[in-house]
């Protein structure tokens, strides 16, 4: 089941709750994750994030995707994105294992920072609710 975490348990998916595309795509992800499988969800904007995501610094979760796994491993920007697709249902979970392979992974950090740096604009080009970031 995805949605905000009831306990610290389970790998959490920090997010930017404040951005539309990041929003978006939370839900998207939410509603295509394989059968059985549970992510929970949190804003890094939520009072409560230490609680459900001990180690977690919001400066970083400001920047990016933060996925934290249940033995404390931080997956970031690309790295969670692949990770999170992963465990989604095809053709997305093969579009994961893509992202996953070294050299892809490479190709995709830098492509996933341009998004996250204009994810204001992004949100705004899609008609989606912007962050409350200046223009760039």
């Amino acid at each position: 089941m995805a949605g905000k975490p009831r306990k610290p348990t389970g790998p959490v998916i920090v997010y930017d709750g404040s951005c539309g595309i990041c929003e978006a795509l939370k839900s998207f992800a939410a509603s295509h994750l394989a059968q059985g499988m549970q992510l929970q969800f949190i804003a890094h904007q939520d009072p409560d994030l230490a609680k459900y995501a001990p180690g977690v610094k919001v400066e970083h979760a400001q920047e990016k995707v933060i996925v934290l796994l249940e033995d404390g491993t931080q997956l970031e920007g690309a790295t969670g994105v692949a990770w999170v697709m992963k465990k989604m249902t095809d053709p997305w979970a093969q579009v994961g294992h893509i992202l996953a392979v070294g050299p892809i992974t490479q190709l995709a950090q830098p492509v996933y920072r341009m998004v996250a740096r204009y994810r204001s604009r992004l949100s705004r080009l899609f008609g989606l609710t912007a962050c409350p970031f200046p223009a760039e």
